[in-house]
């Protein structure tokens, strides 16, 4: 299995206009900035959200590539080859 570069658990850190999401090397990979007064930026409520979503990513499957499902474009010209070649020799 290949080292990830970014290793889980990341965490998520509450400042004042923002949260932080770090590594376990305490890296930070992410800033998702608030602001409770402005309608331009998120509200403190939907940052904490994505902070939390963006932290729990490192824990499922769908980032690990072993697990991830790989799903042939029937359009592309490799696949049109192989189909086209013979297999059986």
């Amino acid at each position: 299995m290949i080292a990830r570069r970014f290793p889980p658990p990341w965490t998520v850190e509450e400042l004042d206009a923002c949260f932080v999401v770090r590594d376990v090397n305490g890296e930070v990979l992410a800033y998702v900035y608030c602001e409770e007064a402005a309608g331009k930026l998120l509200s403190k409520d939907e940052a904490r959200r994505i902070a939390a979503n963006a932290s729990e990513a490192a824990s499922t499957s769908a980032c690990r590539s072993a697990h991830r499902v790989k799903i042939k474009n029937p359009k592309a010209p490799a696949v049109k080859r192989e189909a086209e070649e013979d297999w059986s020799r």
